[in-house]
């Protein structure tokens, strides 16, 4: 396998995970305030921080 087509399969790896990750959130968000679990919501932010 070429450099670019590996590459290109784990730039989709990383964009299929960034996706999760934001459907994680958003889950998690839609939730009421007092059922919410910031510490998740914050550990996921930091992935999709890292990912960016």
């Amino acid at each position: 396998m070429g450099k670019n087509k590996e590459y290109c399969k784990h730039l989709e790896g990383q964009r299929r995970a960034l996706a999760e990750h934001f459907e994680k959130i958003a889950q998690e968000q839609a939730k009421l305030y007092t059922v919410q679990d910031q510490e998740l919501i914050g550990h996921w932010g930091k992935t999709v921080a890292n990912c960016r």
